[in-house]
């Protein structure tokens, strides 16, 4: 069953890492990324650019905050679930001035 199909879209996945980054909205992987909310995955999910424009809700699971956001680009740093949220998706999940967080995450439909 390929990655993107309607089972994997209810695979929660959790005890992840999430950092945050400021991606270049014209240089991103997937291409321009305008001003959309920005996640970048692993080298793994990536793989040949099939996850570009995938939906994902990411949330803090100590506050269950969620931010809606948008595979557009590559973590090449990031374990295999891991993700960098783009500056904005960190602060509206509650993250602040650390380095890192621990993160949930799932597929949605866009």
């Amino acid at each position: 069953m390929p990655f993107g199909d309607s089972l994997d879209k209810r695979v929660l996945f959790y005890d992840v890492i999430g950092r945050p980054y400021n991606p270049q909205a014209d240089h991103v992987a997937c291409g321009n990324a305008g001003s959309n909310p920005i996640v970048a995955v692993s080298p793994g999910l990536y793989g040949s650019g099939i996850r570009c424009n995938q939906g994902i809700i990411v949330m803090n699971p100590k506050t269950e905050d969620a931010a809606y956001a948008r595979i557009l680009d590559e973590c090449q740093g990031c374990g295999y679930f891991d993700l960098n949220l783009s500056n904005g998706v960190f602060t509206q999940i509650g993250g602040t001035g650390a380095d890192t967080m621990e993160i949930k995450w799932y597929y949605v439909d866009w």
